[in-house]
Protein backbone atom coordinates (compact mmCIF):
# COMPACT_ATOMS: atom_id res chain seq x y z
CA UNK A 1 0.00 0.00 0.00
CA UNK A 2 1.55 3.27 -0.70
CA UNK A 3 0.73 6.07 1.66
CA UNK A 4 0.89 10.02 0.48
CA UNK A 5 3.75 12.13 1.57
CA UNK A 6 1.26 13.67 4.03
CA UNK A 7 1.18 10.52 6.37
CA UNK A 8 4.36 11.00 7.43
CA UNK A 9 4.42 14.78 7.38
CA UNK A 10 7.41 17.41 8.60
CA UNK A 11 4.20 18.35 11.20
CA UNK A 12 3.80 15.03 12.93
CA UNK A 13 8.05 15.23 13.15
CA UNK A 14 7.81 18.57 14.91
CA UNK A 15 4.63 16.94 17.65
CA UNK A 16 7.17 14.03 18.20
CA UNK A 17 10.42 15.61 18.43
CA UNK A 18 8.66 18.79 21.11
CA UNK A 19 7.08 15.47 23.45
CA UNK A 20 8.10 16.22 26.69
CA UNK A 21 10.18 13.68 28.89
CA UNK A 22 7.61 11.32 30.83
CA UNK A 23 9.35 8.56 32.09
CA UNK A 24 6.98 5.41 34.20
CA UNK A 25 6.52 6.37 37.53
CA UNK A 26 8.07 5.03 40.42
CA UNK A 27 4.62 4.04 42.22
CA UNK A 28 1.64 4.64 40.27
CA UNK A 29 -1.98 4.36 41.21
CA UNK A 30 -2.86 2.55 38.15
CA UNK A 31 -0.98 1.20 35.29
CA UNK A 32 -2.27 0.09 31.46
CA UNK A 33 -0.72 -1.32 28.54
CA UNK A 34 -2.07 -1.91 25.06
CA UNK A 35 -0.47 -3.57 22.14
CA UNK A 36 -1.20 -3.53 18.27
CA UNK A 37 -0.35 -7.37 16.92
CA UNK A 38 -0.29 -5.75 13.60
CA UNK A 39 2.53 -3.47 13.43
CA UNK A 40 3.97 -4.37 16.55
CA UNK A 41 3.75 -1.34 18.39
CA UNK A 42 3.11 -1.32 22.60
CA UNK A 43 2.21 1.59 24.73
CA UNK A 44 2.56 1.24 28.53
CA UNK A 45 1.02 4.49 31.02
CA UNK A 46 1.56 5.10 34.62
CA UNK A 47 -0.33 7.36 36.49
CA UNK A 48 -1.11 9.06 39.66
CA UNK A 49 -4.40 10.28 40.42
CA UNK A 50 -5.60 12.67 42.90
CA UNK A 51 -9.27 13.80 42.71
CA UNK A 52 -10.12 12.20 39.89
CA UNK A 53 -7.37 14.51 37.82
CA UNK A 54 -4.31 12.84 36.76
CA UNK A 55 -1.65 14.69 38.96
CA UNK A 56 1.57 12.95 37.20
CA UNK A 57 1.61 10.89 33.73
CA UNK A 58 4.40 8.67 32.60
CA UNK A 59 5.04 6.46 29.57
CA UNK A 60 7.35 3.49 28.31
CA UNK A 61 6.57 3.67 24.26
CA UNK A 62 7.57 1.15 21.63
CA UNK A 63 5.76 2.50 18.51
CA UNK A 64 5.68 3.95 15.16
CA UNK A 65 5.61 7.35 14.32
CA UNK A 66 1.44 7.44 14.19
CA UNK A 67 1.53 6.09 17.83
CA UNK A 68 4.49 8.30 18.91
CA UNK A 69 2.37 11.65 17.77
CA UNK A 70 -0.47 10.23 19.93
CA UNK A 71 1.50 9.90 22.93
CA UNK A 72 3.27 12.86 22.40
CA UNK A 73 0.07 14.81 22.69
CA UNK A 74 -1.50 12.59 25.61
CA UNK A 75 1.80 13.62 27.44
CA UNK A 76 2.11 16.97 26.73
CA UNK A 77 -1.45 17.56 27.64
CA UNK A 78 -1.28 15.36 30.87
CA UNK A 79 1.87 16.92 31.73
CA UNK A 80 0.82 20.92 31.32
CA UNK A 81 -2.30 20.03 33.29
CA UNK A 82 -1.08 17.80 35.98
CA UNK A 83 -2.54 18.41 39.70
CA UNK A 84 -6.12 19.88 40.19
CA UNK A 85 -6.91 21.16 36.74
CA UNK A 86 -5.32 17.54 35.41
CA UNK A 87 -6.88 15.43 32.96
CA UNK A 88 -10.14 13.08 33.76
CA UNK A 89 -11.13 10.13 32.70
CA UNK A 90 -14.30 11.40 30.92
CA UNK A 91 -11.56 13.96 28.97
CA UNK A 92 -9.89 11.32 27.79
CA UNK A 93 -12.62 9.16 26.46
CA UNK A 94 -13.74 12.14 25.20
CA UNK A 95 -10.58 12.46 22.89
CA UNK A 96 -10.80 8.88 22.63
CA UNK A 97 -14.08 8.87 20.89
CA UNK A 98 -13.47 11.90 18.89
CA UNK A 99 -9.97 10.17 17.60
CA UNK A 100 -12.10 7.66 16.83
CA UNK A 101 -15.20 9.56 15.08
CA UNK A 102 -12.10 11.14 13.05
CA UNK A 103 -10.88 7.35 11.88
CA UNK A 104 -13.98 6.03 11.24
CA UNK A 105 -16.56 8.06 10.25
CA UNK A 106 -14.74 11.27 8.91
CA UNK A 107 -15.42 13.01 12.03
CA UNK A 108 -13.43 16.14 12.42
CA UNK A 109 -9.93 16.13 14.24
CA UNK A 110 -10.18 17.35 17.82
CA UNK A 111 -9.57 20.68 18.69
CA UNK A 112 -8.06 22.62 21.53
CA UNK A 113 -6.11 21.38 23.45
CA UNK A 114 -6.09 17.93 21.16
CA UNK A 115 -5.52 20.08 18.16
CA UNK A 116 -2.38 18.76 17.11
CA UNK A 117 -3.65 15.66 16.59
CA UNK A 118 -5.08 17.28 13.13
CA UNK A 119 -1.76 15.75 12.00
CA UNK A 120 -3.23 12.45 12.08
CA UNK A 121 -5.87 13.34 10.30
CA UNK A 122 -4.61 11.90 6.45
CA UNK A 123 -4.08 8.72 7.84
CA UNK A 124 -7.92 7.83 8.65
CA UNK A 125 -7.81 6.16 5.09
CA UNK A 126 -5.42 3.27 5.86
CA UNK A 127 -7.33 1.04 8.69
CA UNK A 128 -4.29 -0.73 9.26
CA UNK A 129 -2.52 2.58 10.94
CA UNK A 130 -5.55 3.09 13.55
CA UNK A 131 -4.86 1.10 16.27
CA UNK A 132 -1.33 2.31 16.69
CA UNK A 133 -2.86 6.13 17.08
CA UNK A 134 -5.31 4.83 20.02
CA UNK A 135 -2.97 2.49 21.96
CA UNK A 136 -1.95 5.40 24.09
CA UNK A 137 -5.36 6.80 24.81
CA UNK A 138 -6.43 2.71 25.60
CA UNK A 139 -3.58 2.95 27.99
CA UNK A 140 -4.64 5.95 29.97
CA UNK A 141 -7.88 4.58 30.17
CA UNK A 142 -6.86 1.20 31.66
CA UNK A 143 -4.65 2.87 34.03
CA UNK A 144 -7.48 4.85 35.52
CA UNK A 145 -9.90 1.83 35.72
CA UNK A 146 -6.78 -0.02 37.34
CA UNK A 147 -6.22 2.70 39.62
CA UNK A 148 -9.78 2.61 40.29
CA UNK A 149 -9.96 -1.08 41.06
CA UNK A 150 -7.16 -0.75 43.50
CA UNK A 151 -8.96 1.66 45.47
CA UNK A 152 -11.91 -0.40 45.16
CA UNK A 153 -10.04 -3.45 46.96
CA UNK A 154 -8.27 -1.42 49.43
CA UNK A 155 -11.28 -0.29 50.53
CA UNK A 156 -12.77 -3.94 50.60
CA UNK A 157 -9.74 -4.84 52.80
CA UNK A 158 -10.23 -1.95 55.26
CA UNK A 159 -6.61 -0.52 53.90
CA UNK A 160 -8.25 3.17 53.34
CA UNK A 161 -10.51 4.95 54.79
CA UNK A 162 -12.16 8.66 55.06
CA UNK A 163 -10.69 10.94 52.79
CA UNK A 164 -7.66 8.45 51.87
CA UNK A 165 -10.71 6.95 49.13
CA UNK A 166 -11.68 9.97 47.98
CA UNK A 167 -9.27 10.56 45.01
CA UNK A 168 -10.90 7.84 43.20
CA UNK A 169 -14.50 8.27 44.07
CA UNK A 170 -15.12 10.54 41.10
CA UNK A 171 -14.84 8.68 38.46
Amino acid sequence: MDFPEDIYSNRILEVVATMPPAELLEKPDGSGVRNSKLCGSKVRVDLEIKNGHISSYGHELEACLLGQTAAAVMARNALDLAGANGLTRADVVAVRDDMLAMLKEDGPPPTGIWSDLEVLYPVKDYKPRHTSMMLVFEAVLDAFDDAAGKSAAHERDGEIRGADAAPFLDE
